[in-house]
């Protein structure tokens, strides 16, 4: 679990990842009128924002995805997590530009957000499905987040439920005899309609209307 894209849906991102994973971008990219370049050769990993006047530089905190791509976070004021401008393409091995990719092509003369839009902010729209146990804490009175989460990642109970009850009967069952009541969500267990809702709360495009959704219930209702 812990080397899946479900336990690495989130990490540190630390130089040992970007040694491993990415390869330097050569040139700056160039959105709007400002040219951004991440670099990775320093001791710390951030990314430089320039419109020809200044230059502005961002840390790179956290990296999400790692299947086909990487975005990266970036804190902000007020406690926000910002994605970052730039992404990597694990397939093609680039960096390219995060808000151009997400222009939907369905719509007429639709144009990339702004990379510091609240759409693109980790703790409004991105956090449900790279973290888990996770509370925003926000507060609309100062527009501002103090979040925290259990673990970055999907972990075992974001799927399975509570699991204290879990530990305490296997710890208590003698050795080679586990217990039969494992006391806790069993999702083998599912029907097809609860796998699929029990999925669907990160595979699918969809924005949650409760706080948290426990796994087996029907999709729809969070």
């Amino acid at each position: 679990w812990s080397k899946s894209h479900h336990g690495l849906a989130m990490q540190p991102f630390t130089a040992k990842l970007a040694a491993e994973k990415l390869t330097p971008q050569t040139d700056p990219i160039r959105i709007g009128d400002h040219t951004y370049k991440v670099d990775l050769a320093s001791d710390r990993l951030h990314f430089t924002e320039t419109d020809g006047r200044k230059q502005t530089t961002y840390p790179l905190v956290h990296a999400m995805g790692g299947k086909n791509t990487f975005f990266f976070l970036t804190p902000l004021a007020r406690g926000r997590l910002q994605v970052a401008p730039l992404g990597y393409d694990l397939n093609r091995k680039q960096w390219y530009d995060t808000g151009k990719s997400m222009v939907r092509h369905v719509l007429e003369n639709d144009e990339p957000l702004p990379w510091k839009d609240r759409l693109l902010t980790f703790n409004t729209s991105c956090y449900n499905c790279h973290v888990s146990q996770l509370a925003t804490n926000y507060d609309p009175k100062e527009d501002a987040y103090e979040t925290t989460w259990g673990e970055p990642g999907i972990n075992c109970e974001t799927c399975h439920g509570p699991a204290s009850e879990h530990i305490r009967v296997c710890r208590e069952a003698p050795p080679g005899r586990p217990p039969k009541d494992l006391k806790i969500i069993l999702t083998g267990t599912f029907t097809t309609k609860q796998q699929n809702d029990a999925c669907s709360i990160c595979h699918a495009k969809a924005g949650p209307i409760t706080k948290v959704y426990p796994p087996g219930e029907p999709f729809f209702d969070h």
